[in-house]
């Protein structure tokens, strides 16, 4: 597997390991853009503070690449990632399936990352009261 898109996976396969700074210092660019699809972030110091914030609210997250795309200077990263957490007393082991759009500097760390992924499924729709509207609202148009 390609280094830079290693630094990646291991990033987000370990988060609830305590060497999340050094990781993303190691991965990100000082300057970039990130979307996850809940947050947009553009500097390395936000990205290190919404992560170590996402650490403490996981109880385990794991990400598992199934395949890498290239294409000149742009990689895409299909993944799966599993994600445990509680929020409001309810307990969510949820899976995911996603795209990591990502662009490299010269230096092999990330200067774009942009995610694709169903973050109502993934996240949304398992909070207490919120969930229960996405889920009827899915239910409505279908």
């Amino acid at each position: 597997m390609d280094p830079r898109v290693a630094n990646f996976a291991d990033l987000y396969n370990h988060l609830n390991h305590n060497h999340v700074a050094n990781q993303v210092t190691k991965t990100y660019a000082e300057s970039l853009y990130f979307n996850d699809t809940l947050v947009t972030i553009d500097n390395r110091e936000e990205l290190i503070k919404y992560l170590e914030q996402t650490q403490q609210e996981v109880e385990s997250m794991s990400l598992e690449v199934i395949q890498v795309f290239s294409k000149d200077e742009d990689v895409f990263v299909q993944w799966k990632m599993q994600t445990e957490f509680t929020i409001m007393g309810k307990h969510s082991n949820v899976n995911s399936i996603g795209i990591s759009h990502l662009r490299f500097n010269e230096e092999g760390k990330i200067i774009l990352h942009q995610d694709y992924w169903d973050s109502t499924n993934g996240f949304f729709q398992h909070i207490p009261v919120i969930g229960g509207l996405i889920l009827w609202v899915k239910n409505r148009l279908h």
